[in-house]
Formats: structure tokens, C-alpha cells, sequence
């Protein structure tokens, strides 16, 4: 029998998660602001609707929940969730600060946790992670998403990407260019390696590639790895399974993050 899960959010994320979910999971409730838009669409989709979040974390017919909140909420929703008993599955970033990533990484104990850095699920990446690189140039090119920090919700997605690459956390960080809209970041590692991080989000064409040692050029703008980081999520909850985008990675993401914006 498959898990029992709860969407938390019925935002435009909550709403582009909820069918893999369903694919892998019984989702027969959402917690939701209330609003009426959110509660129709949910009504469509034969999700029961709820403002009460201690009902649902509560609820023993419940395994997990699965968190598409605004990523100022998410370590405190997390936390809840996990002291509830429940699993989690939870966007990126795991919080915006490291001591709150670190103090809900604590409280998992033997639950999931697991966080929503996707593109470590994109199949393009799954042979380079424990390879060696020595240099790679990670150009993200979009237009959107200008009403929230460029670092925390575009950067966190680069971060934990160049985490995964090169295996430990950055020992050097250099932010040459830090503007509403585009960043250039500087990661050095251990042994003379290097990744740079481009971001623009007010291109009218959408890049996002990496270019690995100088060479080969990876084009992550193809291929659905949100397909493939829900059915880890369904393994690791259901069958124990490991999987990258673990709680050791998520706070090494927020404290390099956190490390970039006080370089900026």
C-alpha cells in the first residue's frame, strides 16, 4: 500500500507537485491559507481542503508531508512535521539561515528528510556525482521570479549542484558581481578547483547549463527530474532508500548560501 502524504501549499509550486505525488502517494488532504481560488482548485482535483495544520500533523493515517510553502516557512513547517512523527519532503531551500537548517536537520532523528534540490535528480548529473571535476561554469539565463532573493531561490539550486560535483563545501567564496537581478559567484575548493555561478534573471531567452572542465556542456533545461526526485522521495520514505538531496546536503547548501550573501 502506498504512503499517505499531505501537501502543505496550494501555491503555483504545491499545484506542479501534486500530480507526481499522486502518481506515487494517497494525497487525500492539502493545508492551505484558505483562500477561495486554492480551495476550488484543490475541490477539482478531489483533494480535501484544511486551514487546521495540527489536525493534519495529528492524523495517524498520515506518513508524510510534502511542504510547497514560501522558503521563509519552510524550517519552521519542517520541524513541526518532524516532531509530529511524520516524513518530509520539503522545498529548497531547508531554511534561510544555517542555525535553523542545522536545528531541523537535528530533530529528523530516524524520519526523512528530505529536500527539494532537484536538479541533483536530473539525469544529466547522476554520472558525474563522486567523479572528479576540476572546474565547472554553472550559466543560468530567466526571466521571473524577481519577487523573491536572487541567492536564496535561484543561487541554493547552483549551490547544490556544485556541492554534489565536488564533494565538500566551497573553501573560498568571491561574489564579483551582486545586483537585484544577476550574480556572479566564485566557489574555490580544496586543490585549486573552481566553480562559477551565473545568474541572470531578466534574459528573454531561458539557459541553464554547465560547462564541466572546460569541456563538456550540460544542458539541464532538458529532461524532468521532478519526476525522478518524487520517486526517491516515495523510495526513501517507503523502502529507506538513500538519496542525494539528504539533510547534511540541505545545510551545507544554506550555509554556503549564507556564506555568499555576506560576501555580496
Amino acid at each position: 500500500m502506498s504512503a499517505r502524504v499531505a501537501l502543505i501549499g496550494a501555491g503555483r509550486w504545491g499545484r506542479r507537485l501534486l500530480p507526481p505525488l499522486r502518481e506515487r502517494f494517497e494525497v487525500p488532504v492539502c493545508v492551505t491559507t484558505g483562500g477561495t481560488e486554492g480551495v476550488e482548485w484543490l475541490r477539482r482535483e478531489g483533494i480535501g481542503a484544511t486551514t487546521d495544520l495540527d489536525a493534519v500533523l495529528l492524523d495517524p493515517t498520515l506518513d508524510a508531508v510534502a511542504i510547497a510553502t514560501p522558503m521563509d516557512s519552510h524550517a519552521a513547517l519542517a520541524g513541526r512535521a518532524l516532531a509530529a512523527g511524520k516524513h518530509v519532503f520539503v522545498e529548497k531551500p531547508l531554511a534561510t539561515s544555517a542555525v535553523d537548517a542545522r536545528r531541523v536537520a537535528a530533530a529528523a532523528g530516524d524520519l526523512v528528510l528530505f529536500v527539494g534540490h532537484v536538479y541533483l535528480y536530473h539525469p544529466l548529473l547522476a554520472g558525474f556525482r563522486g567523479n572528479p571535476v576540476r572546474s565547472a561554469r554553472l550559466t543560468w539565463r530567466k526571466h521571473g521570479t524577481f519577487d523573491s532573493d536572487l541567492f536564496w531561490n535561484l543561487a541554493s539550486h547552483d549551490v547544490s549542484i556544485a556541492l554534489a560535483l565536488f564533494g565538500e563545501a566551497p573553501s573560498q567564496i568571491d561574489v564579483p558581481v551582486s545586483e537585484r537581478d544577476h550574480a556572479r559567484i566564485r566557489l574555490g575548493f580544496p586543490g585549486g578547483r573552481e566553480a562559477v555561478v551565473d545568474i541572470d534573471r531578466t534574459s528573454s531567452e531561458r539557459v541553464k547549463t554547465i560547462a564541466l572542465d572546460g569541456g563538456r556542456i550540460l544542458d539541464l533545461t532538458q529532461g524532468d527530474p521532478l519526476q525522478r526526485e518524487l520517486a526517491a522521495f516515495a523510495a526513501a520514505v517507503e523502502h529507506g532508500e538513500p538519496f542525494p538531496s539528504d539533510a547534511a546536503h540541505a545545510v551545507a547548501v544554506v550555509e554556503t548560501v549564507e556564506r555568499i550573501r555576506d560576501a555580496a
